[in-house]
């Protein structure tokens, strides 16, 4: 066991090193809190795509859940959003740092209550590989939501686990 660990040390920075795919296709699931308190559970797929030297295009939909708390009903959010990607280093850890914009709708729990927002992510992810075109990273992520119709604005902070493979 303890040769088989020590031959995939050995083995895991000559992959990492390796991988040379401009394309990804990522599966994030974490959890955030909003400034007003609210946890949510956010599911989301996100796609990049290499466009300069350690620097990618990234597109991401995402779909999150409030659930129903003393004075608040639940809710869902969808949202859509692109942004930019750049790796800070080349090993089998691999951090780097992300901005994302993208647009947000909101789904109260009356079907007539809805409305439309911004929302401004960025963050830092440390990703491992654990073969040529596969990693697994976690992220830390803050940013802001300004809705339209209920003209307000919403801090959040959260986390995700990302399993990304790479084609």
């Amino acid at each position: 066991m303890r040769t088989l660990a020590l031959a995939f040390l050995t083995a895991a920075p000559s992959l990492a090193a390796a991988q040379i795919a401009p394309r990804s296709l990522a599966l994030e699931a974490g959890i955030a809190c909003d400034s007003d308190g609210a946890l949510r559970a956010p599911l989301a797929l996100s796609a990049s795509w290499w466009i300069a030297e350690r620097l990618d295009l990234t597109v991401r939909v995402g779909w999150a859940s409030v659930p129903r708390t003393q004075g608040r009903a639940p809710d869902a959010t969808y949202e859509g959003g692109v942004g930019l990607r750049r790796t800070l280093g080349e090993g089998p850890l691999r951090p780097a740092l992300m901005v994302e914009v993208g647009a947000v709708h909101v789904l109260d729990a009356s079907p007539f209550e809805r409305d439309l927002g911004v929302r401004l992510r960025a963050g830092a992810v440390l990703d491992a590989f654990i073969g040529r075109d596969l990693a697994v990273g976690l992220a830390l992520l803050t940013g802001g939501t300004l809705l339209v119709e209920a003209v307000s604005a919403q801090a959040d902070l959260g986390v995700a686990l990302r399993v990304e493979g790479f084609f």
